[in-house]
């Protein structure tokens, strides 16, 4: 989330692009080993916490769900906003192990 919070990303920008700019600060810094660790969490479905969470996340906010269905799709405009909502997080989520598993990705780790 940190990386995602520092992104600037360029208006018109695809989700696509946005992956590669992701990949970039996440595998700029690679260890000697090569090994690049990326951990996601979620929260549980049913859990005491999640009134407060979403009255944090939509209420005090705002938050905008996207649904992403290609790598041509255009980056929503208020894409921090997009990034308080538990769904928008999954979805990105989702399509960037699907897009950084390509073999275009995985040229680019051996680099």
């Amino acid at each position: 989330m940190v990386v995602l919070k520092t992104l600037t990303v360029p208006a018109n920008s695809t989700y696509s692009q946005l992956a590669s700019q992701i990949f970039e600060a996440i595998t700029r810094g690679k260890p000697a080993d090569g090994r690049i660790d990326w951990v996601v969490d979620t929260y549980p479905e049913v859990s005491i916490k999640n009134v407060e969470r979403d009255k944090r996340s939509a209420v005090a906010s705002g938050s905008l769900d996207t649904k992403i269905r290609s790598s041509g799709q255009k980056v929503d405009k208020q894409f921090n906003k997009s990034l308080r909502s538990s769904v928008s997080k999954q979805e990105l989520t989702v399509f960037l192990l699907d897009e950084w598993s390509t073999p275009q990705y995985c040229d680019r780790l051996r680099k």
